[in-house]
């Protein structure tokens, strides 16, 4: 099925998704779900965007630290990482330590 928090149902004009579905049967599929749980995806979405999941609301930070030669391998780690981890910001700073 479709998640229909990321976007809306649409498709070709025919009413037939890539894998020859009914774009209409999974429309009225959600419809059912809906009526029996009542769910706004406004809301699940900006839940999502501001990592409001559950009570109550968790907050983390994650540092990655790495010699300037690995700064590609670091860059492409945070690249990464902010698909799977909602962030609201990415701080970058270079801190030098003489042993």
């Amino acid at each position: 099925g479709w998640v229909s928090t990321i976007a809306p149902i649409s498709g070709p004009t025919d009413g037939t998704d890539a894998s020859g579905c009914s774009i209409q049967r999974e429309k009225d599929k959600i419809s059912k779900i809906t009526a029996n749980h009542p769910y706004n995806v406004l809301w699940a979405q900006l839940g999502d965007l501001y990592g409001a999941v559950g009570h109550p609301v968790k907050l983390s930070k994650t540092i990655i630290c790495g010699s300037p030669q690995m700064s590609n391998t670091i860059e492409k780690i945070l690249n990464v990482l902010s698909y799977f981890i909602r962030c609201s910001e990415i701080k970058r700073t270079v801190h030098v330590e003489a042993f």
